[in-house]
């Protein structure tokens, strides 16, 4: 079922525009909308070639065991080729980020989970990987682990390379264990801190370090800066202020690692503060950095997505925060977004389940987790103008990665859930409104 459009009318998408409906969706056959993979399938990541081609990450689960998953289109969504990569005999394999390096080369950075089978405790592996526009490894890993890299320890969710003469990497992630931890931390056990190591592809390693508070700590993204220093966002337990709960943590360091004192810690200013604000993606802005996340309401459950603008120290910027509703007043979380040719933010991500009327006398329905698309300022948050959303009638569906293409438009890579366990990769073409293209 790979590279097809979606026919069958009982999984016919849903297009909304000014009230959620399913009677005036567009045909699919008018759509840009195709599906990849066999089994149960999450898209991660998506970047884009020199040439024009798509690479989407993706995590592929079969018989309970899951294995990273590459696939390779052109931009009409035409498979080209693909791979399922088994890093470890009956482990699951969690890949996490797709990143470009270097002219036509790519990196893949993962965790491996298995269970220790005496004490029954899940032991986890930080991995990494150079790859091609051809999806062929090229890195000089260990000869067991398809040209691998890897972590002992750790679960790793970004990788940076430097600008160093040397070909370098800083690896990132969290860890719970005490040899993952330095600089003196005094974490108890049980407590992840976040990770960072300077590493090359011989298997060399020329620092480590961990940063963190009393709780908790979880890695998502790290920039390198102009002064070869990193910038590093993620989230802490530490309660700062009035803020509880999960709280974003942004701080910035040298070259060999090391914070400076002016650690960002903080809740979503103008959501709930004892709620959890969770992260989920980070990119580069003319300001700054973006970020895109969800934030709860401790008191009824409920989430939002926000947008929050830092700037190139990690420091908020001043009317940056805005905690996004949708049209309707649904629950949502943000996930990911791109920047428009506009300088605008598309940002996307799910609504979570939601009731829809079916007109005079029809009732309601209940509908699952729907792709949701708005557009976003960098500075002052949600702008007029459209709040999409798309999905299938029998799953839950989720945006997770997406990029602008020269044209304007915008490819989205999601997770398209058509019940009965069966998930699938998917790729949607926005125009510059959001609408699906043809």
């Amino acid at each position: 079922m790979k590279n097809q459009y979606l026919i069958i009318i009982f999984i016919l998408l849903g297009f909304v525009g000014c009230v959620p409906n399913d009677s005036d969706g567009p045909r699919p056959s008018d759509v840009f909308v195709k599906f990849y993979g066999l089994g149960s399938n999450e898209a991660i990541d998506i970047v884009r070639t020199s040439t024009g081609e798509i690479i989407v990450l993706a995590q592929n689960t079969v018989n309970g065991v899951s294995d990273f998953y590459l696939l390779k289109t052109d931009e009409g969504g035409n498979e080209i080729a693909s791979r399922i990569i088994d890093l470890a005999d009956g482990s699951d394999d969690h890949p996490k980020r797709l990143k470009p390096i270097g002219e036509d080369e790519f990196i893949i950075v993962g965790y491996i989970q298995s269970e220790d089978e005496e004490t029954g405790i899940d032991h986890f592996t930080g991995v990494w990987a150079k790859i091609n526009s051809d999806l062929e490894i090229i890195s000089n890993g260990s000869p067991g682990g398809n040209g691998f890299n890897f972590m002992d320890s750790l679960i790793a969710v970004d990788i940076v390379k430097t600008s160093d003469a040397a070909e370098t990497f800083v690896l990132l992630g969290h860890s719970s264990v005490a040899t993952r931890r330095y600089a003196g931390d005094q974490t108890p056990a049980g407590e992840f801190q976040i990770y960072m190591g300077k590493v090359d592809d011989q298997d060399s390693v020329y620092w480590q370090k961990s940063h963190g508070y009393s709780g908790n700590e979880s890695a998502l993204s790290i920039f390198e800066l102009e002064n070869r220093g990193f910038l590093v966002v993620g989230s802490t337990r530490a309660v700062l202020d009035e803020y509880t709960g999960t709280n974003l943590y942004i701080f910035e360091t040298n070259e060999f690692g090391t914070a400076d004192e002016g650690a960002l810690v903080t809740g979503i200013p103008g959501a709930d503060p004892t709620g959890d604000d969770i992260p989920y993606t980070v990119k580069k802005s003319s300001l700054g950095y973006s970020i895109v996340g969800s934030t709860e309401d401790a008191a009824t459950g409920a989430s939002r997505g926000f947008h929050l603008a830092v700037s190139p120290s990690g420091q908020l910027i001043d009317n940056s925060v805005s905690v996004l509703y949708n049209d309707f007043g649904f629950e949502c979380v943000a996930t990911t977004f791109s920047r428009t040719l506009n300088n605008e933010l598309m940002v996307l991500g799910y609504m979570e389940n939601f009731l829809i009327n079916q007109g005079e006398g029809g009732g309601s329905t209940t509908k699952n987790e729907e792709i949701l698309v708005m557009r976003v300022s960098p500075i002052l948050g949600r702008l007029e103008g459209f709040d999409q959303n798309y999905g299938t009638t029998v799953g839950s569906d989720q945006a997770v990665g997406a990029i602008t293409l020269p044209d304007g438009d915008v490819l989205v890579a999601a997770t398209i859930d058509f019940g009965s366990g069966t998930t699938m990769v998917g790729l949607l073409r926005l125009n510059a409104n959001g609408e699906l293209r043809d």
